[in-house]
């Protein structure tokens, strides 16, 4: 799964989240993202399950 972006619903299912969820986050800046043109895209460096980054990011969701 090493890619550079992942969509708002490709995130929330690695994550396990709803999409609203995905969303009210990445505009809160919890979730960290780049907007191209009306589409948000989320780095893979935060959601790459190797690097436990997965688990550390929905830590920090919900913290």
């Amino acid at each position: 799964m090493d890619k550079s972006y992942y969509t708002v619903d490709e995130a929330a299912k690695i994550l396990k989240l709803s999409l609203v969820t995905i969303y009210r986050h990445t505009k809160s800046g919890k979730i960290p993202c780049k907007r191209i043109g009306r589409s948000i895209r989320i780095p893979g460096t935060y959601l790459e399950p190797k690097n436990d980054n997965v688990t550390q990011l929905k830590k920090y969701i919900f913290s």
